[in-house]
């Protein structure tokens, strides 16, 4: 999953759905190269990947719709793979079943 482009595409197309303070750029220094950036008050200035997915996911299912949840997918498959659901999309992780449901893509 590429965090950063996944992210941006959701809030192109449903900008009301973005981390207040959160962006993802380049580092002031051109050394670093691209990280999160948080600018909250009382923020912890550069979160990790963990940290970051975790307010994403906070604030997209704290948007879906009443009848809308986000549920494990039980696959009958030989791989075993895990799948997500939000709403008729479908991903490997949450976030991407968020991300799906949010850019209108189904399963």
């Amino acid at each position: 999953m590429n965090l950063p482009a996944l992210y941006a595409a959701v809030c192109a197309k449903r900008p009301e759905l973005a981390v207040d303070g959160l962006t993802h750029k380049d580092c002031s220094c051109r050394v670093c190269g691209p990280r999160w950036t948080l600018t909250a008050p009382g923020s912890i200035g550069y979160p990790n990947d963990v940290i970051v997915s975790a307010l994403i996911l906070a604030r997209w299912v704290e948007a879906l719709p009443e009848w809308c949840d986000v549920t494990r997918v039980n696959n009958d498959t030989a791989s075993g793979e895990q799948r997500w659901s939000a709403g008729l999309s479908e991903g490997p992780t949450p976030l991407e079943a968020l991300a799906a449901y949010y850019l209108g893509e189904t399963a």
